[in-house]
């Protein structure tokens, strides 16, 4: 569950890059993508970790 939560959460933060993108904010927009990844990374390495 803790790690649909976490998808959930790279999914806001996607959304909160987008918005920065519209506003012409490129730096918000290049640290909200690099957490994005960052965190929807963790998010599926702990999925497949816990499928095994």
């Amino acid at each position: 569950m803790k790690n649909y939560l976490f998808l959930l959460g790279s999914v806001f933060v996607l959304f909160l890059s987008y918005k920065m993108w519209k506003e012409h904010d490129i730096t918000g927009f290049m640290i909200a993508t690099t957490s994005f990844f960052i965190v929807f990374g963790v998010s599926v390495w702990r999925i497949f970790k816990g499928k095994k």
